[in-house]
């Protein structure tokens, strides 16, 4: 499959940027002529240029610069670049770090995209870090999305009539995450570390791994949370906010219309207990490989330096959010129950998580 031509779902001229797009990257070097796939052949070309051109608003210049840095990143990370990672990426440390960080993938949305699942508020950040580094969990970050690009997207297409494979409608994920148990006092016990990972990660995902958000819910938000969020929302981008959803405790229905509660855990309002943790797609798609390790090395591991200890990354200060915005959230901190940071960093601590699940700056 060629990849170029239009897709069904594409505007009349998006196919003709598409191959605009293809023929700028031939003639930049960072694309072969005869090259008809990406993610190691697993995902058409034309299917990939598209999410880029979209991320630049149809800008054929401006998407050939944006790949041209991801093709470079692909080159460069690790010890043999993106494309071997499930090769040269060992991660012993992985039973411990789901463990403390529960994140996985469920089943499909009723639209047939991959639902993906965080619950940030059971993440134990002070435990994680004397497991893990941020630049490590950066890279298993990695990891499974190149496990979801290469394996379980091409799995969910192939179960569609070949007329409807690789639209934009089933190539994007539902994106989950649960703060039940989020406050916070979380903020200073990371010590920097979960704002390092998030914007990150949001960096990769949004450079590299552009317009992969179908939809995001926060759920089990606390007040706090929501009453900064609705102070941020004038900043997000109407797209982004098109995606975004945030609810409180009320959230199944909103879910349940997305999500069957057949193909959700009995704490998300579904009805199957084998979902609870989720699918971490390295096992689902490689299980047979030594990632998963055994509890010797798990342990070898977290005796291992991560060099977070010494972390002294700062948060980044959102945009500047007014006098009275600022008074309201030291008076929606005061209603916390638990120690809380500066104003400015509750807000980065706000943005960085919807930053971090919508996989784009706001």
């Amino acid at each position: 499959m060629s990849g170029r031509l239009r897709r069904p779902d594409q505007p009349k001229d998006e196919g003709a940027a598409v191959e605009a797009l293809r023929r700028e990257l031939v003639r930049r070097g960072a694309l072969e002529d005869d090259a008809t796939a990406w993610h190691g052949g697993a995902q058409p070309i034309g299917a990939v240029l598209r999410r880029f051109l979209r991320a630049r608003k149809g800008e054929v210049a401006a998407a050939a610069d944006m790949f041209e840095r991801q093709v470079e990143w692909r080159r460069s990370l690790g010890d043999g670049g993106v494309d071997s990672i499930e090769r040269w990426f060992d991660f012993p440390e992985k039973a411990s770090v789901r463990e403390l960080y529960p994140a996985g993938y469920f089943r499909t949305c009723k639209q047939g995209r991959p639902v993906y699942c965080e619950r940030l508020g059971r993440v134990d950040i002070e435990a994680l870090a004397k497991v893990c580094s941020v630049d490590r969990l950066v890279l298993y970050h990695v990891l499974e999305y190149e496990f979801l690009m290469r394996h379980h997207l091409p799995e969910l297409q192939a179960r569609l009539p070949e007329e409807k494979r690789w639209e934009v409608s089933s190539t994007q994920t539902v994106t989950i995450l649960d703060l039940a148990g989020l406050h916070f006092g979380n903020l200073k016990k990371s010590k920097g570390m979960a704002l390092d990972y998030f914007r990150r990660v949001k960096d990769i995902d949004s450079d590299c791994y552009p317009e992969m958000l179908g939809r995001l819910l926060v759920i089990n938000a606390p007040f706090a949370f929501r009453a900064i969020w609705s102070l941020l929302r004038p900043m997000v981008p109407r797209e982004t906010l098109s995606k975004v959803s945030i609810h409180g405790t009320d959230f199944e229905k909103a879910l349940h219309s997305l999500v069957s509660p057949a193909d959700l855990p009995p704490s998300l309002g579904g009805s199957d207990e084998s979902l609870e943790l989720g699918t971490c797609l390295s096992d689902e798609y490689h299980a047979e490989t030594h990632l998963c390790a055994d509890e010797e090395s798990a342990d070898a591991a977290s005796q291992s330096p991560t060099g977070t200890d010494d972390d002294d990354t700062q948060p980044v200060p959102p945009r500047s959010l007014g006098r009275r915005a600022t008074k309201m959230v030291v008076k929606v901190g005061s209603m916390l129950a638990s120690p809380v940071a500066a104003p400015a960093a509750q807000a980065a601590f706000v943005r960085g998580i919807v930053e971090h699940g919508a996989q784009h700056d706001i």
